[in-house]
């Protein structure tokens, strides 16, 4: 029996020798996007082939029943095709080039049989009902720009979460829209590309082919590697400052550095829309009896509920943020000082010029033409608002009686109209009295967040 054992471990290790030594068989398998025809990918293919220097890749497409994306479809054809590789007598090398849906798909395979997955316009997707697996093969993940459909906030938020991964890769080309990963089809909803097809193919498919043969660090020095780092890292600390912006906004509104000892900042922040009515009763105070003053603020992030990530609250950025702060004032009074406060008109023209700072030099070239990136302008104070305008932007704060007003009938909004960025946001001063009563005091204030400045510039 021992002998039996003995045998049939070595016949293992030999066959797997064999399997590993036999020639390796490169194939690509493509996975198209909702509704698009696998002919859509024919030219982009070509491209891919032409770089790669390798007529003799295989090439198959994912027959998805009604042209619908599924993982299940996706698996069984990915299957079908490792088998035929080996039993032409190859080591398969499959790679799954997924587009928008076909990539969602993707996301949740559970398998090991194809070497890497190349995720284009699309994302590692999660919801309620099925957590995405932890894939343990390499993958690269490609955004474009000017796409409209898979923004390319969704894409950093991926990169900025998968930071610490080794196998995950993410890039972010400029120019590029949604349908340019595949024929190009004009859809008033995707963004308008100043490239052409081939130019634009001839881009994403240098990455493509960089990534399977191993070879990224050699893009190290090419400009599309260049604006795609710039923008991730921007992006990554705009999600940061997402995170901290009421307590930023506490300082500025006193015209303080965050490395002050007169005041410390503690900020209770909320993230769910159940905790939204908990936020309307908050209110914002200062104990002045410690050392060091201590300021209770609080923040409230309202993501808009998606259909396509039921967990929207991890998946999407916020689309405004409201801070509970405490007056300057109010804060004057407690310890003694004469700060100068700053407007929640000045609080988001501040997170306006951070976020066009971080843009890739390529971004600020292109916008300079369009809109003042310094947010410098006339600045009109008023009774009932103050605004400011300049070249290519306007910013319009709405000031409230009372917290209740500002919290519920009070509406944040950011668009481009007329060749103009326009923000019109909402604050609550409330006048000084007894210190020991929060009514008294609060400076409240919708800020746009820096992930969301950053997306609408990049836009614009």
């Amino acid at each position: 029996m021992t002998r039996l054992i003995i045998l049939s471990t070595a016949f293992l290790a030999i066959f797997c020798q064999i399997a590993q030594s036999a020639p390796l068989k490169k194939a690509i398998l493509l996975a198209p996007g909702a509704f698009v025809s696998p002919d859509a990918y024919t030219e982009l293919i070509i491209e891919v082939q032409n770089q790669l220097q390798d007529d003799d890749v295989m090439v198959e497409t994912v027959d998805f029943f009604g042209r619908f994306p599924t993982t299940s479809a996706l698996l069984s054809s990915l299957e079908k095709l490792h088998r035929s590789i080996e039993e032409q007598g190859f080591q398969p090398d499959i790679t799954i080039l997924a587009h928008s849906q076909g990539g969602i798909a993707a996301s949740k395979l559970d398998t090991n049989l194809a070497a890497r997955i190349i995720f284009m316009a699309s994302y590692m997707r999660s919801d309620l009902l099925q957590k995405t697996p932890q894939l343990a093969i390499p993958t690269l993940t490609l955004g474009g720009s000017r796409d409209r459909l898979t923004l390319p906030t969704r894409i950093a938020l991926d990169a900025y979460k998968q930071q610490t991964s080794s196998l995950s890769k993410h890039f972010l080309i400029p120019g590029i829209n949604h349908f340019q990963f595949a024929d190009g089809r004009a859809r008033l909803a995707d963004g308008v590309s100043n490239l052409s097809l081939q130019s634009a193919h001839e881009k994403i498919a240098k990455f493509i082919t960089a990534f399977m043969k191993g070879e990224l660090g050699e893009l190290n020095a090419d400009p599309d590697m260049i604006y795609s780092n710039q923008l991730l890292k921007a992006y990554f600390k705009a999600f940061a400052a997402d995170v901290k912006i009421c307590e930023k906004n506490q300082f500025h509104h006193l015209g303080l550095d965050e490395s002050t000892k007169l005041v410390q900042v503690r900020v209770t922040r909320y993230e769910k829309q159940t905790q939204y009515p908990r936020f309307i009763l908050d209110k914002s105070s200062i104990d002045a009896e410690k050392e060091v003053a201590v300021i209770q603020a609080f923040q409230y992030e309202e993501r808009p509920p998606s259909p396509l990530d039921l967990r929207y609250l991890k998946n999407l950025t916020p689309e405004v943020i409201a801070c509970k702060l405490r007056s300057a004032a109010a804060v004057n009074q407690a310890i003694g000082a004469d700060l100068a406060a700053q407007s929640c008109l000045d609080m988001n023209l501040k997170v306006l010029r951070d976020a066009a700072q971080a843009l890739p030099d390529q971004e600020k070239r292109r916008l300079s033409a369009g809109i003042d990136l310094n947010f410098a302008g006339t600045v009109l104070i008023g009774k009932e608002e103050n605004q400011a305008n300049g070249f290519g932007f306007q910013v319009l704060e709405r000031k409230w009686d009372r917290g209740d007003q500002w919290a519920l009938t009070s509406f944040f909004n950011l668009r481009a109209q007329d060749q103009r960025l326009a923000i019109k946001t909402d604050s609550v001063t409330t006048p000084l009295g007894n210190q020991g009563n929060p009514f008294f005091g609060a400076h409240y204030c919708k800020v746009v967040p820096p992930s969301k400045a950053l997306r609408a510039l990049l836009n614009f």
